[in-house]
Protein backbone atom coordinates (compact mmCIF):
# COMPACT_ATOMS: atom_id res chain seq x y z
CA UNK A 1 0.00 0.00 0.00
CA UNK A 2 1.41 3.39 -1.02
CA UNK A 3 1.74 5.83 1.83
CA UNK A 4 1.02 9.53 1.45
CA UNK A 5 3.48 12.28 2.31
CA UNK A 6 4.62 12.40 5.93
CA UNK A 7 3.69 16.06 6.30
CA UNK A 8 0.56 18.04 5.43
CA UNK A 9 0.06 20.18 2.37
CA UNK A 10 0.37 23.31 4.53
CA UNK A 11 3.61 22.05 6.06
CA UNK A 12 5.08 21.34 2.64
CA UNK A 13 4.10 24.80 1.39
CA UNK A 14 5.65 26.43 4.46
CA UNK A 15 8.91 24.51 4.09
CA UNK A 16 9.11 25.36 0.39
CA UNK A 17 8.52 29.10 0.84
CA UNK A 18 11.42 31.24 -0.38
CA UNK A 19 11.92 34.98 -0.43
CA UNK A 20 14.79 37.49 -0.49
CA UNK A 21 13.59 38.64 2.93
CA UNK A 22 14.32 35.26 4.53
CA UNK A 23 17.42 34.59 2.46
CA UNK A 24 19.07 37.90 3.32
CA UNK A 25 18.16 37.72 6.99
CA UNK A 26 19.64 34.23 7.32
CA UNK A 27 22.91 35.50 5.80
CA UNK A 28 22.98 38.48 8.16
CA UNK A 29 22.20 36.44 11.27
CA UNK A 30 24.77 33.77 10.40
CA UNK A 31 27.62 36.28 10.74
CA UNK A 32 26.42 39.52 12.36
CA UNK A 33 28.79 42.45 12.69
CA UNK A 34 30.33 43.06 16.10
CA UNK A 35 33.06 45.66 16.52
CA UNK A 36 35.10 43.31 18.72
CA UNK A 37 33.97 39.73 18.14
CA UNK A 38 33.20 39.92 14.40
CA UNK A 39 34.45 43.15 12.76
CA UNK A 40 34.09 41.59 9.30
CA UNK A 41 30.55 40.41 9.97
CA UNK A 42 27.50 41.63 8.07
CA UNK A 43 26.14 45.08 8.95
CA UNK A 44 22.36 44.70 9.12
CA UNK A 45 20.56 47.63 7.50
CA UNK A 46 17.83 45.34 6.20
CA UNK A 47 15.74 44.40 9.23
CA UNK A 48 13.07 46.97 10.16
CA UNK A 49 14.05 47.57 13.77
CA UNK A 50 14.52 50.85 15.63
CA UNK A 51 17.55 50.79 17.94
CA UNK A 52 17.65 54.52 18.63
CA UNK A 53 15.83 54.29 21.97
CA UNK A 54 17.31 51.02 23.24
CA UNK A 55 19.23 52.48 26.24
CA UNK A 56 16.15 54.21 27.65
CA UNK A 57 13.90 51.24 26.86
CA UNK A 58 16.18 48.81 28.65
CA UNK A 59 16.27 51.06 31.70
CA UNK A 60 12.48 51.36 31.72
CA UNK A 61 11.71 47.69 31.05
CA UNK A 62 14.11 46.58 33.78
CA UNK A 63 12.67 48.99 36.35
CA UNK A 64 10.60 47.67 39.30
CA UNK A 65 7.51 49.49 37.98
CA UNK A 66 7.52 47.26 34.87
CA UNK A 67 8.94 43.96 36.15
CA UNK A 68 6.07 42.94 38.39
CA UNK A 69 5.45 39.19 38.30
CA UNK A 70 2.42 38.24 40.38
CA UNK A 71 0.65 34.95 41.05
CA UNK A 72 -2.19 35.65 38.62
CA UNK A 73 0.36 35.85 35.78
CA UNK A 74 1.18 32.18 36.32
CA UNK A 75 -2.41 31.24 35.47
CA UNK A 76 -4.42 31.35 32.26
CA UNK A 77 -5.83 34.75 31.45
CA UNK A 78 -7.94 36.41 28.78
CA UNK A 79 -6.50 35.04 25.57
CA UNK A 80 -7.21 38.12 23.44
CA UNK A 81 -5.43 40.45 25.87
CA UNK A 82 -6.15 41.40 29.46
CA UNK A 83 -8.63 44.20 30.04
CA UNK A 84 -5.93 46.50 31.51
CA UNK A 85 -3.79 45.98 28.38
CA UNK A 86 -6.67 46.62 25.99
CA UNK A 87 -7.63 49.71 27.99
CA UNK A 88 -4.04 51.00 27.83
CA UNK A 89 -3.90 50.43 24.06
CA UNK A 90 -7.29 52.14 23.64
CA UNK A 91 -6.02 55.17 25.57
CA UNK A 92 -2.89 55.27 23.40
CA UNK A 93 -4.93 55.10 20.19
CA UNK A 94 -7.38 57.73 21.39
CA UNK A 95 -4.48 60.13 21.95
CA UNK A 96 -2.30 59.46 18.90
CA UNK A 97 -4.67 58.07 16.24
CA UNK A 98 -7.30 60.71 17.09
CA UNK A 99 -10.37 58.60 16.22
CA UNK A 100 -13.66 60.38 15.58
CA UNK A 101 -15.32 58.05 18.07
CA UNK A 102 -13.29 56.98 21.09
CA UNK A 103 -11.99 53.41 20.86
CA UNK A 104 -13.21 51.08 23.59
CA UNK A 105 -11.22 48.17 25.08
CA UNK A 106 -13.90 45.72 23.91
CA UNK A 107 -13.22 46.78 20.30
CA UNK A 108 -9.61 45.55 20.57
CA UNK A 109 -8.14 42.08 20.34
CA UNK A 110 -4.48 41.43 21.18
CA UNK A 111 -2.28 38.87 19.42
CA UNK A 112 1.37 37.77 19.38
CA UNK A 113 2.60 40.48 17.04
CA UNK A 114 1.24 42.09 13.90
CA UNK A 115 2.04 39.07 11.72
CA UNK A 116 -0.29 36.90 13.79
CA UNK A 117 -2.88 39.67 13.68
CA UNK A 118 -2.73 39.83 9.87
CA UNK A 119 -3.08 36.04 9.72
CA UNK A 120 -6.09 36.09 12.04
CA UNK A 121 -7.94 38.89 10.23
CA UNK A 122 -7.31 37.10 6.91
CA UNK A 123 -8.80 33.89 8.32
CA UNK A 124 -11.73 35.90 9.65
CA UNK A 125 -12.78 37.63 6.44
CA UNK A 126 -11.57 35.32 3.64
CA UNK A 127 -12.03 31.66 2.81
CA UNK A 128 -9.07 29.63 1.50
CA UNK A 129 -8.33 30.63 -2.09
CA UNK A 130 -10.12 33.98 -1.88
CA UNK A 131 -8.28 37.18 -2.70
CA UNK A 132 -7.03 40.20 -0.79
CA UNK A 133 -5.93 43.19 -2.87
CA UNK A 134 -2.50 44.46 -1.79
CA UNK A 135 -0.97 47.52 -3.49
CA UNK A 136 2.73 47.14 -4.25
CA UNK A 137 5.25 47.72 -2.91
CA UNK A 138 4.34 46.11 0.39
CA UNK A 139 5.97 44.42 3.37
CA UNK A 140 7.10 41.04 2.07
CA UNK A 141 6.01 39.25 5.22
CA UNK A 142 2.39 39.68 4.13
CA UNK A 143 3.03 36.83 1.71
CA UNK A 144 3.50 34.50 4.70
CA UNK A 145 0.88 36.13 6.93
CA UNK A 146 -1.91 35.91 4.36
CA UNK A 147 -1.15 32.54 2.81
CA UNK A 148 0.47 29.99 5.12
CA UNK A 149 -2.50 29.41 7.44
CA UNK A 150 -5.36 31.49 6.05
CA UNK A 151 -4.57 30.37 2.48
CA UNK A 152 -5.80 33.70 1.17
CA UNK A 153 -4.39 34.92 -2.15
CA UNK A 154 -2.59 38.27 -2.29
CA UNK A 155 -3.73 40.09 -5.45
CA UNK A 156 -0.98 42.50 -6.47
CA UNK A 157 -2.04 46.02 -7.40
CA UNK A 158 1.04 47.41 -9.12
CA UNK A 159 2.16 51.00 -8.71
CA UNK A 160 5.08 52.88 -10.28
CA UNK A 161 8.15 54.48 -8.77
CA UNK A 162 7.91 57.13 -11.48
CA UNK A 163 4.64 58.18 -9.81
CA UNK A 164 6.01 57.85 -6.25
CA UNK A 165 4.14 54.52 -5.95
CA UNK A 166 0.81 56.34 -5.71
CA UNK A 167 -2.15 53.97 -5.37
CA UNK A 168 -4.71 54.73 -8.08
CA UNK A 169 -8.34 53.62 -8.04
CA UNK A 170 -7.93 52.55 -11.66
CA UNK A 171 -5.17 50.15 -10.59
CA UNK A 172 -7.41 48.70 -7.87
CA UNK A 173 -10.15 48.16 -10.44
CA UNK A 174 -7.76 46.42 -12.83
CA UNK A 175 -6.55 44.10 -10.08
CA UNK A 176 -10.10 43.39 -8.99
CA UNK A 177 -11.32 42.59 -12.50
CA UNK A 178 -8.28 40.41 -13.22
CA UNK A 179 -9.03 38.39 -10.08
CA UNK A 180 -12.65 37.91 -11.14
CA UNK A 181 -11.50 36.72 -14.57
CA UNK A 182 -9.38 34.12 -12.75
CA UNK A 183 -12.47 33.07 -10.77
CA UNK A 184 -11.06 34.50 -7.53
CA UNK A 185 -13.52 36.06 -5.11
CA UNK A 186 -12.00 39.23 -3.64
CA UNK A 187 -12.79 39.90 0.02
CA UNK A 188 -10.63 42.81 1.14
CA UNK A 189 -8.23 45.64 0.41
CA UNK A 190 -5.08 45.68 2.57
CA UNK A 191 -3.43 49.09 2.97
CA UNK A 192 -0.28 49.98 4.89
CA UNK A 193 -0.14 53.50 6.28
CA UNK A 194 2.51 54.79 6.79
CA UNK A 195 3.87 52.73 3.95
CA UNK A 196 6.61 50.12 3.96
CA UNK A 197 9.13 50.05 2.21
CA UNK A 198 9.08 53.68 1.08
CA UNK A 199 8.32 55.41 4.37
CA UNK A 200 5.51 57.71 3.33
CA UNK A 201 2.19 58.40 5.03
CA UNK A 202 -0.95 58.45 2.90
CA UNK A 203 -2.81 61.76 2.93
CA UNK A 204 -6.57 61.89 3.43
CA UNK A 205 -6.96 62.91 -0.22
CA UNK A 206 -5.15 59.70 -1.21
CA UNK A 207 -7.00 57.45 1.24
CA UNK A 208 -10.60 58.53 0.66
CA UNK A 209 -10.94 57.43 -3.00
CA UNK A 210 -9.57 54.01 -2.04
CA UNK A 211 -12.03 53.63 0.85
CA UNK A 212 -14.98 54.72 -1.29
CA UNK A 213 -13.98 52.28 -4.02
CA UNK A 214 -13.74 49.43 -1.48
CA UNK A 215 -17.23 50.18 -0.18
CA UNK A 216 -18.64 50.23 -3.72
CA UNK A 217 -17.27 46.71 -4.17
CA UNK A 218 -18.44 45.53 -0.73
CA UNK A 219 -14.89 44.84 0.44
CA UNK A 220 -13.37 44.88 3.90
CA UNK A 221 -10.53 47.37 4.39
CA UNK A 222 -7.58 46.30 6.53
CA UNK A 223 -5.46 49.31 7.48
CA UNK A 224 -2.06 48.26 8.82
CA UNK A 225 -0.96 51.29 10.85
CA UNK A 226 2.03 49.71 12.55
CA UNK A 227 4.18 52.85 11.96
CA UNK A 228 1.42 55.27 13.05
CA UNK A 229 3.53 57.05 15.68
CA UNK A 230 6.87 56.67 13.87
CA UNK A 231 6.68 59.91 11.89
CA UNK A 232 9.43 62.49 11.87
CA UNK A 233 8.34 65.64 10.03
CA UNK A 234 6.06 68.51 11.00
CA UNK A 235 3.20 68.83 10.56
CA UNK A 236 2.49 65.16 11.25
CA UNK A 237 1.61 63.61 7.85
CA UNK A 238 -0.17 60.53 9.23
CA UNK A 239 -3.95 60.15 9.10
CA UNK A 240 -5.55 57.07 10.65
CA UNK A 241 -8.66 55.78 8.93
CA UNK A 242 -10.31 55.90 12.36
CA UNK A 243 -9.89 59.69 12.39
CA UNK A 244 -11.85 60.25 9.16
CA UNK A 245 -15.31 61.71 9.93
CA UNK A 246 -16.75 60.51 6.61
CA UNK A 247 -15.30 56.99 6.86
CA UNK A 248 -17.31 55.19 4.14
CA UNK A 249 -17.79 51.82 5.84
CA UNK A 250 -16.83 51.74 9.55
CA UNK A 251 -18.21 48.24 10.13
CA UNK A 252 -15.93 46.75 7.47
CA UNK A 253 -12.82 48.80 8.28
CA UNK A 254 -10.26 47.22 10.62
CA UNK A 255 -7.01 48.73 11.95
CA UNK A 256 -3.92 46.70 12.84
CA UNK A 257 -1.03 47.86 15.01
CA UNK A 258 1.83 46.53 17.09
CA UNK A 259 4.28 47.58 19.81
CA UNK A 260 7.13 46.36 17.58
CA UNK A 261 7.76 49.54 15.61
CA UNK A 262 6.40 52.57 17.49
CA UNK A 263 7.87 51.31 20.77
CA UNK A 264 10.95 49.57 19.32
CA UNK A 265 10.29 46.16 20.93
CA UNK A 266 9.97 43.73 18.01
CA UNK A 267 10.77 40.72 20.17
CA UNK A 268 8.03 41.26 22.76
CA UNK A 269 5.28 40.26 20.28
CA UNK A 270 2.22 42.34 21.13
CA UNK A 271 -0.06 43.23 18.21
CA UNK A 272 -3.62 44.54 18.15
CA UNK A 273 -6.69 44.73 15.94
CA UNK A 274 -9.35 47.42 16.27
CA UNK A 275 -12.74 46.57 14.77
CA UNK A 276 -16.31 47.72 15.29
CA UNK A 277 -17.74 44.62 13.68
CA UNK A 278 -19.06 42.26 16.37
CA UNK A 279 -18.77 39.17 14.16
CA UNK A 280 -15.18 39.99 13.28
CA UNK A 281 -14.34 40.63 16.94
CA UNK A 282 -15.88 37.32 18.01
CA UNK A 283 -13.79 35.42 15.46
CA UNK A 284 -10.60 37.32 16.31
CA UNK A 285 -11.09 36.49 19.98
CA UNK A 286 -11.32 32.80 19.14
CA UNK A 287 -8.29 32.83 16.83
CA UNK A 288 -6.36 34.51 19.66
CA UNK A 289 -6.54 31.18 21.51
CA UNK A 290 -3.65 30.11 19.25
CA UNK A 291 -1.83 33.46 19.00
CA UNK A 292 -2.15 34.99 22.45
CA UNK A 293 0.69 36.99 23.89
CA UNK A 294 2.27 35.80 27.14
CA UNK A 295 1.13 37.11 30.52
CA UNK A 296 4.64 38.50 31.08
CA UNK A 297 4.50 40.57 27.88
CA UNK A 298 0.89 41.55 28.59
CA UNK A 299 1.76 42.93 32.03
CA UNK A 300 5.00 44.62 30.98
CA UNK A 301 3.35 46.45 28.07
CA UNK A 302 0.38 47.41 30.24
CA UNK A 303 2.66 48.93 32.87
CA UNK A 304 4.68 50.69 30.19
CA UNK A 305 1.68 52.28 28.48
CA UNK A 306 0.04 53.27 31.76
CA UNK A 307 2.96 55.60 32.45
CA UNK A 308 1.51 58.23 30.13
CA UNK A 309 4.06 60.90 31.04
CA UNK A 310 6.92 58.58 30.09
CA UNK A 311 5.12 57.53 26.87
CA UNK A 312 4.69 61.15 25.82
CA UNK A 313 8.40 61.82 26.40
CA UNK A 314 9.37 58.61 24.58
CA UNK A 315 7.30 59.39 21.48
CA UNK A 316 8.70 62.91 21.14
CA UNK A 317 12.30 61.85 21.76
CA UNK A 318 12.03 58.90 19.38
CA UNK A 319 10.65 61.09 16.60
CA UNK A 320 13.43 63.63 17.22
CA UNK A 321 16.15 60.98 16.96
CA UNK A 322 14.57 59.47 13.86
CA UNK A 323 14.52 62.88 12.17
CA UNK A 324 18.19 63.44 13.00
CA UNK A 325 19.22 60.01 11.73
CA UNK A 326 17.15 60.39 8.56
CA UNK A 327 18.93 63.69 7.91
CA UNK A 328 22.33 62.02 8.28
CA UNK A 329 21.35 59.27 5.85
CA UNK A 330 20.02 61.72 3.26
CA UNK A 331 23.22 63.75 3.50
CA UNK A 332 25.33 60.67 2.84
CA UNK A 333 23.15 59.47 -0.04
CA UNK A 334 23.43 62.89 -1.70
CA UNK A 335 27.20 62.87 -1.21
CA UNK A 336 27.44 59.38 -2.74
CA UNK A 337 25.23 60.28 -5.69
CA UNK A 338 22.64 57.60 -4.88
CA UNK A 339 19.06 58.41 -6.01
CA UNK A 340 16.42 57.94 -3.31
CA UNK A 341 12.80 58.66 -2.42
CA UNK A 342 12.20 61.14 0.37
CA UNK A 343 10.39 59.74 3.41
CA UNK A 344 8.39 61.13 6.33
CA UNK A 345 7.68 58.00 8.40
CA UNK A 346 9.05 54.58 9.27
CA UNK A 347 12.61 53.36 9.62
CA UNK A 348 13.76 53.25 6.01
CA UNK A 349 14.47 54.88 2.68
CA UNK A 350 14.17 53.42 -0.81
CA UNK A 351 17.26 53.95 -2.96
CA UNK A 352 17.72 53.14 -6.63
CA UNK A 353 20.94 51.29 -7.48
CA UNK A 354 20.08 50.32 -11.05
CA UNK A 355 22.89 52.41 -12.55
CA UNK A 356 25.37 50.12 -10.79
CA UNK A 357 23.92 46.98 -12.38
CA UNK A 358 26.44 45.01 -14.37
CA UNK A 359 25.96 42.09 -16.71
CA UNK A 360 23.79 39.16 -15.55
CA UNK A 361 25.51 36.75 -13.21
CA UNK A 362 25.96 33.01 -13.45
CA UNK A 363 23.22 31.06 -15.22
CA UNK A 364 21.46 34.25 -16.29
CA UNK A 365 21.09 35.54 -12.72
CA UNK A 366 19.13 38.79 -12.56
CA UNK A 367 21.30 41.93 -12.24
CA UNK A 368 19.62 42.96 -8.97
CA UNK A 369 20.42 39.59 -7.42
CA UNK A 370 24.03 39.71 -8.62
CA UNK A 371 24.50 43.14 -7.02
CA UNK A 372 22.68 42.07 -3.85
CA UNK A 373 24.95 39.06 -3.39
CA UNK A 374 27.98 41.29 -3.86
CA UNK A 375 26.63 43.62 -1.18
CA UNK A 376 26.18 40.69 1.20
CA UNK A 377 29.68 39.45 0.39
CA UNK A 378 30.88 43.00 1.04
CA UNK A 379 29.41 42.88 4.55
CA UNK A 380 26.27 44.97 4.08
CA UNK A 381 22.68 43.68 4.21
CA UNK A 382 19.93 45.77 2.66
CA UNK A 383 16.78 44.43 1.03
CA UNK A 384 16.08 44.47 -2.72
CA UNK A 385 12.78 45.83 -3.99
CA UNK A 386 11.87 42.34 -5.13
CA UNK A 387 11.35 41.46 -1.45
CA UNK A 388 8.48 43.97 -1.52
CA UNK A 389 7.07 42.94 -4.91
CA UNK A 390 8.18 46.14 -6.64
CA UNK A 391 7.62 45.55 -10.34
CA UNK A 392 10.50 47.88 -11.35
CA UNK A 393 13.95 46.49 -10.66
CA UNK A 394 16.75 48.51 -9.08
CA UNK A 395 15.15 49.58 -5.79
CA UNK A 396 16.68 48.67 -2.42
CA UNK A 397 15.51 49.53 1.11
CA UNK A 398 17.97 50.91 3.68
CA UNK A 399 17.04 50.96 7.38
CA UNK A 400 18.51 54.01 9.15
CA UNK A 401 17.25 53.55 12.74
CA UNK A 402 20.46 52.01 14.07
CA UNK A 403 23.38 53.69 15.81
CA UNK A 404 25.24 56.24 13.70
CA UNK A 405 28.56 54.30 13.85
CA UNK A 406 26.78 51.20 12.50
CA UNK A 407 24.87 53.15 9.83
CA UNK A 408 28.03 54.99 8.82
CA UNK A 409 29.97 51.73 8.49
CA UNK A 410 27.17 50.16 6.46
CA UNK A 411 27.10 53.12 4.07
CA UNK A 412 30.89 52.99 3.78
CA UNK A 413 30.70 49.32 2.76
CA UNK A 414 27.86 50.09 0.35
CA UNK A 415 30.00 52.76 -1.27
CA UNK A 416 32.94 50.38 -1.59
CA UNK A 417 30.86 47.76 -3.39
CA UNK A 418 29.32 50.36 -5.72
CA UNK A 419 32.75 51.79 -6.53
CA UNK A 420 34.00 48.32 -7.49
CA UNK A 421 30.95 47.89 -9.72
CA UNK A 422 31.64 51.25 -11.34
CA UNK A 423 35.21 50.22 -12.11
CA UNK A 424 33.98 46.93 -13.60
CA UNK A 425 31.60 48.86 -15.85
CA UNK A 426 34.48 51.04 -17.05
CA UNK A 427 36.64 48.01 -17.84
CA UNK A 428 33.80 46.26 -19.68
CA UNK A 429 33.11 49.39 -21.74
CA UNK A 430 36.70 49.29 -23.03
CA UNK A 431 36.53 45.69 -24.22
Amino acid sequence: MTQGPCTSRLAQAAAAHRSPLLEGLSRALANPYDAVASPNGVVNLGTAENHLMFPELLEKLNSPSIRQVTEDMLKYGTMHGSEPLRKAIANLFNKYLKPCTAIKPEEITVHAGCGATVNNIAQTIANPGEGILVPTPYYGGFDFDLTLYAEARPIHVHTSGANAFKIEVSALERGYQAALEDNITVRALLLTNPQNPHGRALSISEIMPLLRWAKEHNLHVISDEIYAISTFINPNPFVSVLSIPELPDPEHTHVLWSMSKDFCINGVRVGACVSRNTKVLAAMQMFALFTNTSSLADRAVTNLLQDEQWVEWFVKENQKRMKEQYGRLVGELNRMGIPFMTADSGFFVLVNLSKWFGTPGKNGEEPWRTLWYKLLDGGIYILPGEAFNISETGWFRIVFTVSWPLLSLGLERLGQVLEREKQLQVRHSRL
